[in-house]
């Protein structure tokens, strides 16, 4: 010691708020060797156990340069939870002290009444700093000072909090997210059991399970980004960031080298839930990719095998069934937007009919099975059943044939032809049919046997309705399209469906399909929705064009040979009082308050010639 240096009484501030010994000199040596500002200010009184006090020290002091703190490795006592590396943004070290401060912080001061047997008085000081710390060897260890508590009572009083889930997002306002989605997007989504979802929020298991607190964010995001109400959008800055937020953690959640070895339906769900908040941002890529991703984790998972409903409850069975329907319907809804190929084949609704048929006589027949007379849950499986009877059609000839990959090795394509054209379009006016009918005669292309009872008394939110109403004739149009780039349409065909102007027939049943539907139904499905409908009447404007040239323009021959990039391009002018082109551009100015991109498009297509001002 320095002579120079006067002599305290008792510890500095840092070295008693540390619980270490002190040399009592001014500076101490401790505080010198961590640039700790050296005071004797405090008033001493008892306080509680030693330790944990770095990080609170250096927040109060700030931080120096970090080649001026030299803290020395140490290894963790495996008796503590031990976060991952930048788990909350905590630094390696002394910086588990803060966490240890966060996490103990409520049971501080009963702790600080339990002296424990052997441990010096408040006022007394330990011999070692790093007494808290767990030595790296067995010789090491077996030299360390007595602790106040063997390991037992340590964790008993503070079990082992390997929580996973970010700090930002309380237990409350997630419960808020998840009713968002059973209250608004459950119909159309029926892929989540309330009563499941809530008995695992309950038994925290989101807290310790990545797959599930990763699909419960996913979810919330979902929830938040999807159906914004107008009386929502004063928020809309706010929710934006939640979202970005939930989103990134969610990613980062489940991030190992391993993911996809063992998938879990959490994990397909979470891709799903991240490709329709990345849809709804206009991110396309992106979206894709997590589309695929959770096409393909349900494939690894066996979702288009039969031995993957073999061995489950009925309960299962439905859940697996949902997903395996909802992701076949998304993939070929998408591969029709973005020219993008499909991995589950075939004809899902007809090839799994015995399958559902057996899970809704179980469902029937057992009481305390799956809860399927549950109104919400049957008109949720009713609507997914039309929706997948709806996209049958679109197999993966009909997508290579859209996508421009079709066989046409003779000249022509050997799978649409004129018979195969009007075949699909039957099958696609049939489903049209049933839904504007109604009543029983819906089961008949369902279900072999008697309808369940579930079935017989279920009826669609409107929500459903204006989802499938809306597909159905966008459906008709993208058939259409096919057939315009197949060259088989003509102004003269006898069928509507190698008939040109079939396009404008569309254009107007959706009008009027948009008419007798309330806006917040057709509103809660996001602009996906709305750039359908811009394509239903971009269709129809084309033919309409068409029309106009071909009364003064080419001959017959020329008109059965003219391109389909020809065909749009077509300039013909449209009459200025056309209500068709009146009725959508009032109707784009109602949806979403005219807050989307379609509105703008619509205009420029037609704005000119309708004497329209630009948007």
């Amino acid at each position: 010691m320095n002579p120079s240096q006067s002599v305290a009484k008792k510890a500095c501030d840092k070295c008693r708020l540390r619980k270490i010994k002190c040399d009592l000199t001014q500076p101490c040596a401790s505080c010198t060797a961590r640039n700790f500002e050296c005071t004797y200010a405090t008033p001493h009184r008892k306080r509680g156990p030693a330790g944990r006090r770095l990080a609170e020290i250096r927040q109060q002091q700030g931080w120096r340069s970090a080649e001026q703190l030299q803290t020395p490795a140490t290894t963790i006592s495996p008796g503590r939870p031990v976060p991952q590396d930048g788990a909350h943004g905590l630094p390696d070290g002394d910086g588990l002290d803060a966490q240890a401060a966060s996490t103990m912080s409520a049971s501080w001061d009963m702790l600080g009444c339990l002296p424990a047997p052997g441990q010096p008085a408040a006022d007394a000081w330990t011999t070692s700093e790093d007494e808290y710390l767990l030595p790296s060897s067995a010789a090491q260890a077996s030299q360390s000072p007595n602790h106040a508590f063997d390991d037992s009572m340590f964790s008993l009083l503070f079990p082992p909090a390997a929580s996973i889930w970010p700090m930002g997002i309380t237990d409350e306002n997630l419960i808020k997210w998840i009713d968002v989605y059973f209250e608004r997007l459950y119909p159309t989504l029926p892929i989540l059991k309330r009563s499941s979802i809530f008995a695992r929020l309950l038994a925290q298991e989101h807290r310790t399970n990545p797959d599930y607190g990763a699909m419960l964010l996913a979810l919330s995001a979902f929830s938040l980004i999807q159906p914004v109400r107008i009386s929502e959008w004063s928020s809309a800055s706010s929710r934006e960031n939640m979202v970005n937020f939930m989103l990134a953690e969610s990613v980062k959640m489940r991030a190992s080298v391993e993911f996809g070895e063992n998938p879990s339906l959490d994990a397909v769900l979470t891709s799903v839930f991240l490709f329709a908040c990345l849809f709804q941002r206009n991110q396309h890529n992106a979206a894709w990719f997590r589309l695929r991703e959770a096409v393909e984790l349900g494939s690894v998972f066996g979702l288009g095998r039969s031995e993957c409903y073999s061995t489950c409850e009925p309960e299962q069975k439905q859940q697996r069934l949902r997903i395996y329907y909802l992701l076949s319907v998304t993939e070929r809804a998408y591969a029709l937007e973005k020219k993008h190929p499909i991995t589950f084949l075939g004809h899902p609704s007809l090839e799994t009919r015995s399958l559902l048929e057996s899970v809704s006589a179980a469902s029937d027949n057992d009481d305390l099975g799956i809860v399927i007379h549950d109104e919400a849950e049957s008109s949720g499986m009713l609507g997914l059943l039309r929706l997948m009877t709806l996209f049958d059609s679109v197999d993966e000839n009909f997508v290579r044939c859209w996508n421009s990959q079709c066989d046409k090795s003779g000249g022509r394509c050997r799978f649409l032809d004129e018979p195969m054209a009007i075949s699909i379009y039957q099958n696609l006016t049939r489903h049209s049919m049933q839904m504007q009918n109604g009543g029983l005669s819906s089961a008949e292309p369902i279900f072999t046997t008697a309808p369940p009872t579930w079935f017989m008394n279920a009826t669609l939110k409107d929500t459903q309705v204006a989802d499938l109403m809306v597909n159905e004739q966008w459906l008709q149009n993208r058939f259409w399209h096919l057939c315009l780039s197949h060259k088989i349409l003509s102004p003269e065909a006898d069928h509507p469906a190698l008939q040109v102007y079939q396009a404008v027939n569309i254009a107007e049943n959706t009008l009027r399909v948009c008419r007798g539907l309330s806006l917040s139904s057709l509103e809660v499905h996001g602009v996906g929705t709305i750039e359908k409908l811009y394509c239903i009447i971009e269709s129809a404007v084309a033919a309409k064009r068409y029309g106009e040239t071909m009364c003064y323009g080419p001959s017959a021959a020329e008109r059965m040979s003219m391109s389909p990039h020809a065909f749009n391009s077509t300039s013909a002018a449209l009459s200025p009082s056309d209500p068709l082109i009146h009725g959508f551009l009032d109707f784009f100015k109602k949806i979403r308050a005219g807050q989307h991109p379609f509105l703008g498009k619509l205009t420029a297509l037609v704005g000119q010639e309708l004497a329209v001002d630009g948007i």
